[in-house]
């Protein structure tokens, strides 16, 4: 993915980009970047701020983790809204016997 297609992503999902290059997901958004790993595909969750620099993407999460990235690494982005994911049941007890 590049910086260009990243922010337009973003853009499309209506998430405010600022006059910097640092992207706030607001608390009603879920965001999770999937990302490419050693022969598996691994997905960052809970982000809640990007930093789209030049060269790399700076991605945090809620417990305050930070990771680096190399824009060639990042595959995807995946947003839902945050209010749908804590309404939807986990699905224990759906099968009544």
């Amino acid at each position: 993915m590049t910086k260009d297609t990243l922010i337009h992503a973003l853009q499309a999902e209506r998430i405010e980009i600022g006059d910097g290059s640092a992207i706030a997901v607001p608390e009603e958004r879920e965001a999770t970047l999937l990302v490419a790993g050693p022969g598996e595909i691994m997905q960052v969750g809970k982000v809640v701020r990007v930093e789209a620099r030049e060269a790399a993407l700076c991605i945090e999460t809620a417990k305050g983790e930070r990771l680096w990235l190399t824009y060639d690494l990042v595959l995807g982005l995946k947003l839902r809204n945050g209010n749908l994911a804590k309404d939807q049941p986990a699905g224990f007890g759906r099968f009544s016997t």
